[in-house]
């Protein structure tokens, strides 16, 4: 047995019900979102549009910020897409890398299901 999966089965097979989709309910909360993708994209969203040129500010300044520009703006597109005022758009590479996305986790369950 390699190196690698000696390390697998030590660390991450005996948590296998902490991250394989295989173990995962779907619930309300978490949207059928299975990545970071969002959290990355929202934080480099408040990097860019909030934050601009502050790269270290004390936490002050930080709760001020999210509370007088982030979360206003947070709120309203919440509201919008609720009541579907605001469309979700993605361009055609979003939409595609979603079907390859779904595409490979759907194999992935096929998969994991087999193994058990």
């Amino acid at each position: 047995m390699g190196a690698l999966q000696e390390y697998f089965d030590r660390e991450y097979y005996p948590k296998k019900k902490k991250w394989s989709n295989a173990w995962r309910q779907v619930s309300n909360f978490r949207c059928g979102i299975n990545t970071n993708n969002y959290v990355e994209s929202w934080h480099r969203t408040l990097k860019e549009a909030y934050l601009g040129k502050l790269k270290r500010q004390r936490a002050d300044v930080l709760v001020h910020i999210l509370w007088d520009n982030v979360l206003p703006d947070v709120m309203a597109d919440h509201v919008q897409a609720r009541l579907e005022l605001q469309a979700i758009v993605s361009n055609q590479a979003e939409s595609t890398r979603r079907d390859i996305a779904s595409n490979i986790e759907g194999k992935f369950n096929i998969i994991c299901s087999l193994l058990l």
